[in-house]
């Protein structure tokens, strides 16, 4: 157990370790328990196994649109691709991916396809949504995107991490 992780466990005085934690997060969603994990890494199963990786320094333009994603109507979908392969983080990071759930998103939210085709790059969605983001190594490229995009949607530009700032491996 890492300096950092003790410090926060003492400040919000929970009395919880890491695994306990986790546990509560798989509860909130899938795509909880990776904020407490704080690393880098690549999350399966019920987002609670984790692969340690190291991703590239890229910027990330965000967008999130006001749409929900019911992640249970989506693996319930009749039109959801369930014959994919799955890919591994290398694949996922490195080279061009399949995300089953983004033909199905946008094709419920036509205007918002229409938006993100009308940019410069490919978006890609975050899981089941609803989020979308594209990488850079140019955040002026991702910020000329960002002035293209209606300002209805919340959007933020940001950098790739290895760590929480907050983690251990910070100080």
């Amino acid at each position: 157990v890492g300096s950092a992780d003790v410090y926060k466990r003492q400040l919000w005085r929970c009395g919880l370790n890491k695994l306990e934690l986790i546990n509560i997060a798989k509860k909130l969603g899938a795509d909880v328990p990776i904020f407490i994990y704080g690393q880098s890494c690549w999350a399966e199963g019920t987002g609670d196994i984790f692969s340690d990786i190291s991703v590239p320094d890229k910027y990330i333009l965000l967008i999130k649109p006001d749409i929900h994603a019911s992640t249970k109507s989506l693996f319930n979908h009749p039109k959801l691709n369930k014959i994919e392969r799955p890919i591994s983080p290398s694949e996922y990071i490195y080279s061009k991916t399949y995300n089953a759930f983004e033909p199905i998103i946008r094709c419920q939210h036509k205007g918002l396809s229409n938006l993100l085709d009308s940019c410069s790059q490919e978006f890609r969605l975050t899981g089941t949504g609803s989020c979308f983001f594209v990488l850079s190594d140019h955040i002026e490229e991702l910020d000329k995107i960002n002035r293209k995009i209606n300002k209805s949607l919340d959007t933020i530009i940001t950098k790739t991490l290895q760590f929480l700032p907050v983690s251990e491996h910070t100080q």
